[in-house]
């Protein structure tokens, strides 16, 4: 409702209110005393404010609160303690605390509240142990502790809450081993312990889990195999065990598993071949497993993953010839290092010969045409932004929090040889081209001028010959613009973190000069661009957290007709706040949503109209849902909207012929509508400042 200002005292005098929600609005200072003092309340919501303070703490005795089942101070400025006394509320089902500033430590007496289904202490400044009362809580369903700088081991005693589905304690500093007895949870559909310290191996217990869809152990220190039990796991969807010191050759059983939708295994020790089964997983989508020790040549069924799209296989050892069957992959656009914009393949840093394979090159169509494609994961563990490693200029360039897709080639520092092949120059949409580091020899094709989204070009250390083709020198000067342009203001900056606004950089020193020269030429003549040199010394981006309207978020749910994994039924809920609702990012007030990524979670319904009251939403990421029916044309009235990513959803219908005008959209750089059934033409009222392209 918007509705500002404090919480009056006076309000204690409701003696027989029942419910309280004050949720979702901007009220500051701290909250009223006297709303503990009321005997029959249940539900006391207040989570989405500014209220600061801390809670009293006698807060449950003198039997206060006896009642009382929701408590809800989510998305707030709360600090302090949590009260030893809230223990004494038996009836409470369900805390929620997160998003404040609480600290201490998580106190044992909360085991003592067994009726509580949802704990959620997340994103405050909570340290010490997970108390080992907390296997009290048979009735939890869901604990999230994540954010928070808690210590110690993860509790064996956690095995006893079998009616646990979400286990989330990612980013906090935990340290020993994952317990056995975390196979004795069978109900747990979803778990994230990335970020912490834990070592040893991954319990084969864990191949107990029959109901499990999300694992993610990524960044700890565990080692040892994959357990051969995983194969057990029917449902999982994702897995990630990057950044760990795992080793051994991945289990045989894990390349029939179908139902594999991401697999990131990148930055551990595991060595072997891939095997020709890898082509049995042809739901797959995501594969990272860069940074290893895998050997031998890539097997041809590699060309049966029709779903790919994201592929990442450099720093390992591989060797021999491409398969052909790799142009196959039609969807392959992306390449993933956390959930990102990138349209990529990256076989870098291998030993791959022969010539460069035009025949794949050809095929793919996703860079041939002008196409952009976003995929993001995950609320708290669905990363939405883009962290990527390129290598530039023979060195490795980490880039954070890219905004926009960026499509790009890496074949550098392997041994292929003969000439580079014109049709290279088809592909339009590429922004980066790596070629770096082989034994290429002839002149450089002036077809490469095509290639008019190019950014960077590196030919270096190869055995070129000739001149640099006129054609990519005439291009260069098209796309520096008048000279009255070439000033830089500050606004420059804020374009480099949002992407790529420049075009065509030729850069290099192939053949130890030649294409540097253009690079030079580029750079030096026309005074373009100044985020390249910041580029290469580093950018660090801030990334904002978003806020909320909760009933257009329920109406959407109630047109999901079909939720498979049960993510919005059971967590988009009044009893909670809206900033703590899987795929929901609030503001740094808890009060506006700004950013909604529920994407492939395969949910089936529409678009309804309403998502347009959304008016402070910045993100929008449906993609890889079954959503039918024309897209709701209200979004197009979304005024500080600056990314929508609606691709490979089934929708249908046309685009509103007014979809930029009277001054909407202004804000938008990405707009993707890809793979979808989409007709008509396409709006002439585009707003051409938007650096995008629709797919």
């Amino acid at each position: 409702m918007g509705v500002r200002g404090t919480i009056a005292s006076e309000i204690g005098n409701l003696d027989f209110l029942i419910s309280l929600d004050l949720s979702g609005n901007q009220l500051d200072g701290s909250i009223a005393p006297s709303i503990f003092n009321l005997t029959v309340i249940e539900l006391i919501n207040l989570g989405g404010n500014s209220l600061s303070g801390s809670l009293p703490k006698d807060i449950c005795r003198h039997n206060r609160l006896q009642r009382l089942k929701v408590l809800e101070i989510g998305c707030n400025e709360m600090e302090g303690d949590i009260p030893l006394s809230l223990a004494q509320c038996q009836q409470l089902d369900r805390i929620t605390f997160g998003g404040n500033n609480f600290s201490g430590h998580v106190p044992r007496e909360i085991g003592n509240i067994t009726q509580l289904k949802v704990l959620d202490l997340s994103n405050n400044h909570l340290r010490g142990i997970i108390p080992q009362e907390i296997h009290h809580l048979q009735n939890l369903q869901m604990l999230d502790m994540s954010s928070n700088e808690l210590s110690g081991p993860l509790p064996s005693a956690i095995g006893n809450m079998k009616a646990l589905q979400q286990l989330i304690l990612e980013d906090n500093a935990l340290t020993g081993p994952i317990p056995s007895t975390i196979g004795n949870l069978s109900n747990l559909e979803f778990i994230s312990l990335l970020n912490n310290t834990l070592n040893g191996p991954v319990p084969s217990t864990i191949g107990n889990l029959s109901n499990l869809w999300f694992l993610n152990l990524g960044n700890n220190k565990l080692n040892g195999l994959i357990p051969q039990e995983i194969h057990h796991l029917h449902y999982l969807r994702s897995l990630f065990m990057n950044d760990n010191n795992m080793s051994g050759p991945l289990p045989p059983a894990v390349f029939n598993m179908s139902s594999f939708g991401r697999i990131q295994l990148e930055g551990n020790k595991f060595s072997g071949v891939l095997p020709s089964e890898i082509g049995n997983m042809q739901g797959l989508m995501i594969l990272g497993i860069q940074n290893n020790s895998f050997i031998g040549s890539l097997p041809s069924s590699i060309g049966n993953l029709s779903m790919l799209v994201e592929l990442d296989l450099s720093y390992n050892n591989l060797n021999g010839p491409i398969p052909s069957t790799i142009g196959n992959l039609a969807n392959l656009k992306h390449l993933d290092l956390k959930s990102n914009k990138l349209s990529v393949l990256d076989i870098s840093q291998n030993a791959f010969v022969g010539s460069l394979p035009e025949r794949y090159i050809n095929n793919f169509k996703a860079m041939i045409e002008v196409i952009k494609v976003d995929e993001t994961e995950r609320s708290s563990t669905f990363r939405s932004y883009v962290e990527m490693t390129i290598t530039l200029k023979g060195q490795d360039q980490l880039l954070e929090r890219l905004l926009e897709a960026f499509t790009i080639i890496d074949l550098s520092s392997n041994r292929f040889s003969g000439n580079i092949p014109r049709s290279i120059g088809n592909l339009k949409s590429l922004k980066y081209l790596n070629l770096s580091h082989n034994n290429l020899i002839g002149n450089i094709p002036s077809s490469l001028a095509n290639m008019s989204a190019l950014e960077s070009l590196d030919l270096s250390s190869n055995n070129l010959d000739g001149v640099i083709p006129s054609e990519m020198t005439r291009k260069c000067k098209e796309e520096s613009g008048p000279k009255e342009e070439e000033e830089e203001d500050d606004n420059d900056d804020e374009e480099f973190i949002d992407g790529f606004g420049w075009k065509s950089v030729v850069m290099g020193y192939g053949c130890g000069f030649i294409v540097g020269i253009g690079m030079g030429y580029c750079v030096i003549r026309y005074g373009k661009p100044r985020w390249l040199v910041e580029f290469f010394f580093g950018v660090g981006y801030k990334y904002k957290t978003k806020k909320r309207d909760e009933s257009a978020l329920l109406t959407f749910k109630a047109f999901i007709t079909s939720d498979p994994h049960n993510i919005l039924k059971r967590n988009w809920s009044t009893r909670t706040s809206v900033c703590s609702w899987i795929g929901v990012t609030c503001d740094s007030h808890g009060t506006r949503v700004t950013r909604l990524n529920i994407s492939h979670m395969e949910l089936v319904g529409s678009i309804p109209l309403e998502i347009g009251n959304l008016d402070s939403l910045a993100s929008l990421d449906l993609s890889g849902n079954h959503l039918h029916g024309p897209i709701a044309a209200s979004i197009f009235n979304m005024s500080v909207i600056e990314s929508i990513i609606v691709y490979n959803t089934n929708l249908s219908g046309r685009l509103p012929k007014e979809i930029c005008r009277h001054n909407r959209l202004q804000r938008l750089k990405v707009l993707d509508l890809g793979w979808n059934k989409l007709e008509g033409n396409i709006p002439l009222s585009r707003s051409y400042s938007a650096r995008d392209w629709l797919s």
